[in-house]
């Protein structure tokens, strides 16, 4: 049997012998997620489990790390994941290379948008132009980045 089968990475220990507190955080950690792995069968977990002993155990992080996370399913979020509510402003319709592909729907948009000559500076206006855009939206008839509604009045994430 060769040694390069049976190398293992050393663990740092102290002067007692012992494994230092970072390796036993980070142990805990492994051994957690697998647990949780196990137990839920996500590879979701899996990857975030991961991404905390990549960045030292969750330790260094902070809430700025956290300020664009939104698991409550509000604050503008279409079902795929685009924040609809910074969708607005100066908007071109284009048929290729788009920024965003929308579906226009009649109920159960994402986005309820309202076509404003000028000013638009509030979520769902949009200010319709053929150059220098904000952002450029192709209409779909399926698979859109999110749905949207024409309405006259209340514009804004639904």
């Amino acid at each position: 049997m060769s040694d390069e089968a049976n190398t293992t990475e050393p663990v740092a220990t102290g002067a007692d012998g012992a494994a230092d507190d970072g390796s036993k955080q980070k142990m805990i950690i492994m051994i957690a997620v697998a647990a949780v792995v196990v137990l839920f069968g996500g590879c979701c977990c899996l990857s975030a489990g991961f991404m905390l002993l990549r960045s030292g155990g969750g330790s260094s992080e902070t809430s700025a790390d956290w300020e664009d996370w939104d698991d409550s399913g509000s604050g503008g979020s279409s079902s795929s994941g685009v924040d609809v509510s910074r969708i607005y402003g100066k908007i071109q319709y284009v048929d290729s290379f788009p920024d965003y592909k929308v579906e226009v729907v009649s109920s159960f948009a994402d986005l309820h948008v309202q076509e404003v000559g000028s000013f638009a500076d509030d979520p769902g206006e949009w200010e319709i132009v053929d150059s220098f855009p904000d952002y450029k939206i192709q209409i779909v008839d399926s698979f859109g980045d999110f749905k949207i509604k024409y309405v006259d009045s209340f514009p804004g994430p639904q």
